[in-house]
């Protein structure tokens, strides 16, 4: 992974961050595109497939849309945009990040679990429902979406209000970090006293917040000392996945610090008693921040001797319900009947009988994994086991599950069709399996897929947030696509963009236009 900060211009002010101190001051400079776009070049080169965007705010930053086209015509795999959704929520950024085709994941800086929690945490009126307009935003078009909250004495009581607020938002994670002092600016120790609460009193809200978000949410807290609430114990974190970070100077320079290591830095110079050597979380505890230990001391360090189980639900327990109903629905709806059932730790099992002796198809239903050979949705992933009989039945059937699955919340990505059914040619099955693994493709609804000519030729049918359709195809003579109306949206292209560069690597050659079509839009260049 890596992390690179645009520059540390912000419109928030948090108590915690330098940032918002520093644009106050007017010392967070511009930086240049050049510069930046050398780092994503070097990280790229350096083999870094995952990349993500901070600031300050890095969505206002001017060589922020550009710095994303680059990230994916280079080939980063994901993209996360790190922002507080003060223009996300506004202007028509999120299209136009989803269309140039990258695979991006929304992180949102969530400041407090209620409006007044938020707002004096960022000191900025109105960013509370600035912040829930992008969240729900970015969810209308299915995408990621993650929440991060820095813990300080301005929010710690709004921790329980989170599990409500999430709710319904679409989003998939919460980390809750406790402040980090060189987040701060090396602020002083009087300075960090009216920010910073001991852990103890944090303890009660953050057990509130784990015990109110459902079975299977992921919530994580960051930099607690396990001892403090041993109970929470397996949801603390003091470390990550290896992250590189080049940040904006910390001083106003227009330079960068380039090669941080990102939880490295958050571990260095922390405090441990000789107790922790005989606790059970020893190793996987970074102890306390100097700074907190100068305000509150280090009696809340206590050794443990046995850690707590982490309770946690199954794919097949949390989906069971909504998979029955679908099933059941769809089974009505073909004139079959359908049976559920455990399939190993994880998964279900789903045999639906045809109204003719005979027919029989089997589906293994579990947690999302996109790939060849697999139907995936936002909650799930459908694979064929094994079919009897014809296959026009087990089509109508999938084709009815699909539709049963939408109804239950399931946003298709790569659709349930015949492609699992019936044997197509050696390229049009690698192709497929190449479009299936790397779905969805920016902002465009994969609704149809439809083998002809034999299994030599695949159509794709695409349609974009406004109801414009495009079709893509890939048979003996090529590949392309064809518009249903008009010229391609800003979706459309870079949706279909997407598509291309998944076949073909990383830039593809210009797809060709389907034969007897008339001239229309190259979904990168525009309009011919």
């Amino acid at each position: 992974m890596f992390e690179l900060q645009l520059g540390h211009l912000c419109n928030d002010r948090c108590v915690f961050c330098i940032s918002g101190r520093l644009t106050s001051r007017r010392q967070a400079p511009l930086l240049a595109f050049d510069m930046l776009a050398d780092r994503v070049r070097r990280a790229h080169a350096d083999g870094h497939r995952a990349l993500t965007f901070l600031g300050g705010e890095p969505t206002i930053q001017p060589a922020f849309l550009p710095l994303v086209e680059l990230a994916v015509s280079l080939g980063f795999e994901r993209i996360v945009i790190f922002t507080n959704g003060s223009k996300a929520g506004r202007t028509d950024l999120v299209e136009r990040v989803l269309a140039t085709g990258g695979n991006f994941e929304w992180r949102f800086s969530f400041q407090g679990g209620t409006e007044a929690a938020h707002e004096a945490t960022t000191r900025r009126k109105g960013s509370f429902r600035q912040l829930l307009r992008a969240v729900e935003r970015v969810a209308a078009h299915g995408q990621p979406i993650t929440a991060n909250t820095c813990v300080v004495a301005q929010n710690h009581r709004s921790l329980a209000a989170f599990p409500a607020l999430l709710s319904g938002l679409g989003v998939g994670q919460l980390h809750a970090d406790m402040i980090h002092p060189e987040d701060t600016g090396n602020l002083s120790l009087e300075e960090l006293a009216p920010m910073m609460v001991r852990y103890s009193e944090i303890a009660p809200h953050l057990r509130d917040m784990v015990g109110g978000f459902p079975a299977g949410f992921d919530v994580n807290v960051g930099s607690l000392p396990p001892c403090i609430a041993p109970d929470l114990a397996p949801y603390v974190h003091h470390g990550g996945q290896p992250t590189e970070t080049t940040q904006a100077h910390d001083f106003g320079l227009v330079v960068l610090q380039d090669g941080r290591d990102k939880y490295a830095r958050k571990q260095r110079g922390k405090v441990k008693v000789p107790a922790c050597r005989s606790c059970v979380f020893d190793a996987r505890c970074s102890g306390l921040f100097p700074e907190y230990v100068a305000l509150f001391g280090d009696g809340e360090l206590r050794p443990v001797a046995e850690a707590p189980v982490r309770a946690r639900r199954r794919f097949r327990d949390v989906e069971r319900e909504a998979l029955a109903r679908a099933l059941t629905r769809a089974a009505e709806r073909t004139g079959a009947w359908c049976e559920l059932r455990d399939e190993g730790e994880e998964e279900l099992l789903a045999t639906a009988h045809g109204p003719r002796p005979g027919d029989r198809i089997r589906l293994v239903l579990g947690p999302r994994q996109a790939g060849p050979g697999r139907a995936t949705f936002h909650r799930g992933t459908v694979r064929l086991f094994d079919h009897e009989g014809a296959p026009g039945a087990a089509s109508r059937w999938l084709l009815a599950l699909q539709t049963e699955l939408c109804a239950e919340g399931w946003r298709p990505q790569a659709p349930l069709a015949e492609d699992l059914l019936v044997p197509a040619s050696p390229r049009i099955t690698r192709a497929l399996a190449v479009w299936r693994a790397a779905a969805p493709f920016g902002l465009l609804e994969w609704t149809a897929l439809v083998l002809e000519a034999g299994g030599e030729r695949a159509t794709l049918t695409l349609r974009d947030p406004g109801g414009a359709e495009a079709v893509a195809w890939i048979g003996p003579e090529g590949h392309g696509y064809r518009l249903q109306d008009g010229a391609p949206s800003l979706a459309l292209r870079g949706g279909l963009g997407a598509l291309f560069r998944a076949l073909h690597g990383v830039r593809p050659r210009p797809p060709a236009l389907e034969p007897g079509t008339q001239p229309t839009a190259d979904p990168q260049r525009g309009a011919r």
